[in-house]
C-alpha cells in the first residue's frame, strides 16, 4: 500500500456545494481509470445490501472555453435505481472513464437531472472524487473541484508512483468519510472485493544491485530482494523461472533465493504472494509457474526480475580449439619421401589437465592418438584428416580411444572434454615443386 500525497486547493470557492444528508454511508471506495487489459471501474461501498434507489452516478470532465478558461460538463451518467450493494457492501460498475483530468460523483438525484453535455448540479452530492495528473490550481482541475467538491479539496493521480496501470485509487480501510482524500491509497486493483488485500504479488527490487550477476559454481549464490506489496501479512515464495517457457527451476520461502548450480544464462525471479501454503507438487522443479495450486488467494509479481548467472571457475576439463602451429584451423601438407609432419597448436582453459591428440577420419572415428603436439601423416597416405584435442582428469577409458571409436564417446574417470573444433589436415600428392608443382599459362602471344 502506498499512501497518496494528495493535492489540495488553496483558493476560495465561489460555488457552494451541497452535500446530500441522506445515505452518506455510501462512498466511492475505489477507482481505476488507467488500465491495460482490465476494465475501468468505479466501486461503491456502504452498509451491506443497501438499496440505491433515487441515486445516480455522474462522470464529469472539464471543457475548454478559450482564453485560458475551462468549464465543466457531465460526459456520462448512469442511474443506480434498482441496484444495491452486495452482502459485503460493495458494488462495482465497469465504465468508460476519462483518463486525463476528470471526476466521478454520486448524486442523490434522478438520472434526468444529470444531462450529458450540461454543467453538473452542485446540490445533493453524496461523494465525489477528482483525479488527474495536474495541480488543483490548474484551471482544468480547478473548474471541476469548484463545481463538485467541498472547500479546500484537491485531486488524486493513479500514476503518482509511476505505475498507473498497476494501481488504483483505493480507500483503506474500506469506506470512510465522503470527500476524504486522505483515506485513499495507491495499490493493486481489487474490483468488487475488499481493498484490504489477502495477497498481492507486487514488485521485486534487489537489495544489492551488484547481485544482478551471480557466479553459480562457487558455492551459494544468494540474491536477496525487497518485496513491495499491498498485502503485508501474506506469505511470500520466490521462484526462479526459465524465461523461455515458464518452467520452475527453483523456489524458496521468503525474500532470498539461491542460484547455485544453475550454470550460465539469464533467469527470471517471480514473487508469489499467497494466503495459505502452496501445494508442494505444483511448485516442484520442472512444473510451470502458471500451474500453482492451493491458496485461495495467490498473486504473482507484475514484472519478473532478471538475474544473469555465469560459471566463474575455469572448466575442469576443456578440449579447447585445435589449430596448426601457425594458428590456422586447416593445413595443406605435401606427402614427401620423408613423410608429412604436421605440428599442432591449441587453446584450452584447462592447462593442468592431461591432453591427448586424436588423429581421426573426416567421419571423426579415431585412427590413433598421440601425446606430443605433432604427428607424421606420411604412413596414412594422401587424404583429409581431423585432429581433435582431448582433455581429461583421472584414468582414461582406453576402450573409448581405440582405433575405430567415435571421438565424441571418449570417457575418463573424473572428467573429460573433446574440443570445440578440430584441425583439418589435407595430405596432398605433390610433385618435386611441392605445392607449386603446376604451371598455369594464362595467356599466350605468338
Amino acid at each position: 500500500m502506498i499512501a497518496i500525497r494528495h493535492s489540495l486547493s488553496v483558493f476560495s470557492l465561489f460555488l457552494v456545494v451541497s452535500i446530500a444528508p441522506f445515505c452518506q454511508s455510501i462512498v466511492i471506495n475505489e477507482l481505476d481509470a488507467i488500465t491495460s487489459e482490465n476494465p475501468q471501474f468505479v466501486e461503491l461501498y456502504g452498509s451491506p445490501n443497501t438499496g440505491l434507489e433515487g441515486h445516480s452516478l455522474a462522470m464529469i470532465k472539464s471543457v475548454w472555453l478559450g482564453g485560458g478558461a475551462y468549464g465543466v460538463e457531465v460526459y456520462d451518467a448512469i442511474s443506480l435505481e434498482g441496484q444495491s450493494l452486495d452482502s459485503e457492501g460493495f458494488l462495482s460498475l465497469e465504465l468508460a472513464l476519462n483518463t486525463t483530468v476528470a471526476a466521478v460523483a454520486i448524486y442523490e438525484l434522478d438520472i434526468s437531472m444529470l444531462v450529458v453535455g450540461a454543467t453538473p448540479p452542485t446540490d445533493d452530492i453524496v461523494d465525489a472524487l477528482v483525479y488527474g495528473n495536474t495541480s488543483p490550481t490548474h484551471p482544468q482541475a480547478a473548474a471541476i473541484i469548484q463545481a463538485i467538491m467541498p472547500s479546500g479539496s484537491g485531486l488524486l493521480f493513479e500514476g503518482a508512483e509511476e505505475n498507473p496501470i498497476g494501481h488504483s485509487l483505493s480507500r483503506l480501510p474500506n469506506g470512510g468519510t465522503p470527500f476524504d482524500l486522505t483515506s485513499y491509497a495507491l495499490q493493486a486493483p481489487s474490483q468488487g472485493i475488499t481493498n484490504v488485500l489477502s495477497c498481492d504479488g507486487g514488485m521485486l527490487a534487489l537489495t544489492n544491485l551488484a547481485n544482478d550477476t551471480l557466479c553459480t559454481d562457487q558455492g551459494p549464490a544468494i540474491a536477496t530482494f525487497t518485496h513491495e506489496t499491498d498485502a503485508l501479512s501474506a506469505l511470500l515464495t520466490l521462484f526462479i523461472i526459465n524465461p523461455a517457457d515458464g518452467t520452475i527451476l527453483g523456489s524458496a520461502s521468503g525474500s532470498a533465493i539461491n542460484f547455485q548450480g544453475l550454470g550460465d544464462g539469464a533467469f527470471d525471479v517471480i514473487a508469489v504472494s499467497h494466503d495459505s501454503p502452496i501445494d508442494a507438487a505444483s511448485l516442484e522443479v520442472g512444473m510451470n509457474i502458471s500451474g500453482l495450486t492451493g491458496p485461495e488467494c495467490l498473486s504473482q509479481s507484475l514484472v519478473p526480475y532478471s538475474i544473469f548467472c555465469v560459471t566463474c571457475e575455469s572448466p575442469a576439463c576443456d578440449g579447447g580449439t585445435m589449430l596448426d602451429a601457425s594458428g590456422s584451423d586447416e593445413v595443406l601438407v605435401c606427402l614427401t619421401p620423408d613423410g608429412a609432419l604436421v605440428p599442432f597448436g591449441y587453446f584450452s582453459e584447462a592447462v593442468e589437465d592431461d591432453f591427448l591428440f586424436a588423429i581421426c577420419t573426416t567421419e571423426d572415428t579415431i585412427i590413433t592418438t598421440v601425446v606430443q603436439p605433432y604427428f607424421d601423416f606420411g604412413p596414412l597416405g594422401v587424404n583429409d584428416y581431423h585432429v581433435w584435442g582431448i582433455s581429461s582428469q583421472g584414468a582414461l577409458d582406453q576402450t573409448t580411444v581405440l582405433p575405430g571409436a567415435y571421438i565424441q564417446n571418449v570417457n575418463a574417470l573424473e572428467c573429460d572434454s573433446v574440443g570445440a573444433s578440430s584441425l583439418l589436415v589435407s595430405i596432398l600428392a605433390c610433385g618435386e615443386a611441392g605445392l607449386c608443382d603446376d604451371l598455369i599459362i594464362s595467356e599466350y602471344i605468338e
